[in-house]
């Protein structure tokens, strides 16, 4: 590389804008102005010069015509093989998550009178109203809500432990939302959020399997135990299994 292309090279690294003779554009090793000749300064085509521009080269000399500007190196200007001028590195701007976020998360908080609303809290308790042959009924008014309360205050969890929720849709928003360990469905509403389409009480009761990090149990809708009280003994052993796993 000739000194001409490395003080090229490293002009350009700095910012500068290099203007070289237009007879010589775009060639790595551009003959040096002969005795006698007279060459113009090349600019590009449609620029008019400025005032402020170094005057032309006088004979037997070559000026390369330094401009600051934060314009990019020309793609066809010339820099040697050997080395290549350092980029700039722009920090990326990467958007930060905040706490305020909203999630993509349809978690309708319910209450009972001993179990108030809460956003977050050790079990996940999802239980909609019955439907189909499960019957009638909101889980969270009148007799139903005494019974379904009376569940929950046998497990002898305090209310800070407990999340009631109508719905709880997507389950891994809800978890993460929550913090749940356990989250707990009853009835064939929650099971089809928690599991999806197909999936009924009846088939997924009886064990705890993970699910997005927490450990889910599916049981009957209460609904079924005011009506039958055979109902009563399977739904105690799937809230015992909670039990079981949030002890210490």
């Amino acid at each position: 590389m000739s000194d001409r292309q490395r003080q090229q090279a490293y002009l350009e690294a700095m910012g500068f804008t290099i203007w070289v003779p237009e007879n010589s554009a775009g060639q790595n090793d551009a003959p040096e102005a002969e005795q006698g000749e007279h060459h113009p300064v090349g600019r590009p085509s449609g620029r008019q010069p400025e005032q402020d521009e170094a005057p032309e080269a006088e004979q037997g000399e070559h000026h390369l015509v330094v401009r600051p500007s934060g314009r990019q190196p020309v793609p066809n200007e010339a820099l040697g093989a050997e080395e290549t001028a350092p980029k700039r590195q722009q920090p990326e701007d990467t958007p930060q998550e905040t706490p305020s976020t909203p999630l993509p998360l349809d978690l309708q908080l319910a209450s009972l009178p001993d179990f108030p609303q809460r956003q977050q809290g050790r079990v996940l308790i999802v239980c909609g109203e019955a439907e189909g042959d499960e019957g009638q009924g909101d889980p969270y008014e009148g007799e139903l809500a005494q019974l379904f309360s009376d569940m929950i205050k046998a497990t002898r969890w305090t209310p800070e432990m407990v999340v009631l929720a109508s719905h709880a849709t997507p389950a891994r928003q809800a978890i993460q939302a929550t913090g749940a360990d356990v989250i707990m469905g009853f009835g064939r509403a929650a099971c089809r959020e928690l599991w999806g389409v197909g999936a009924l009480p009846e088939h997924l009761r009886g064990r705890a399997v993970p699910l997005f990090g927490a450990q889910a149990i599916a049981t009957h809708h209460p609904i079924l135990a005011l009506a039958d009280a055979s109902f009563k003994r399977p739904i105690w052993e799937d809230i015992k299994r909670a039990i079981e796993v949030l002890a210490p």
